[in-house]
């Protein structure tokens, strides 16, 4: 049996400029712990 896969659609009378900063606020969100231990270890490696 084939796996299935999300499909994300969004649909926006925005402009395509407006809804792609409201996704990327969205995945912001929701990955911030990934995002800021990025960073972290991006300064950590800087530093040495």
């Amino acid at each position: 049996m084939k796996k299935k896969g999300l499909k994300y659609i969004f649909h926006d009378a925005n402009p395509p400029e407006i809804t792609a900063e409201k996704i990327m606020e969205i995945f912001t969100k929701s990955n911030i712990k990934k995002i800021e231990n990025a960073i972290h270890k991006s300064v950590d490696k800087e530093a040495v």
